[in-house]
C-alpha cells in the first residue's frame, strides 16, 4: 500500500500522475488516457526523479565520507 492512497481522492487525482512509477508507466504505454502523462513528459519527469535521487546520494556521500 502506498502513502498516496491515504490522501483524499481529489489529492490522489492531483498528485498521482506525477509519481515516479506512473511517470515510468507513461513512457511504456502505447495509448495514453486523458488522466495520464504523455510519453515524453513521463520520461522527462522520471529522469528528473532519478537526477534528484543521485544528487541527494552524492551530497550525503560527500558529507559522510571521512
Amino acid at each position: 500500500m502506498s502513502l498516496i492512497q491515504l490522501l483524499p481522492s481529489s489529492g490522489n487525482d492531483a498528485v498521482g500522475p506525477y509519481l515516479p512509477s506512473n511517470a515510468a508507466n507513461a513512457v511504456m504505454t502505447v495509448r495514453t488516457t486523458g488522466s495520464s502523462l504523455s510519453p515524453g513528459s513521463g520520461l522527462a519527469l522520471f529522469a528528473c526523479c532519478i537526477v534528484v535521487v543521485l544528487v541527494g546520494a552524492a551530497v550525503l556521500f560527500e558529507q559522510r565520507d571521512a
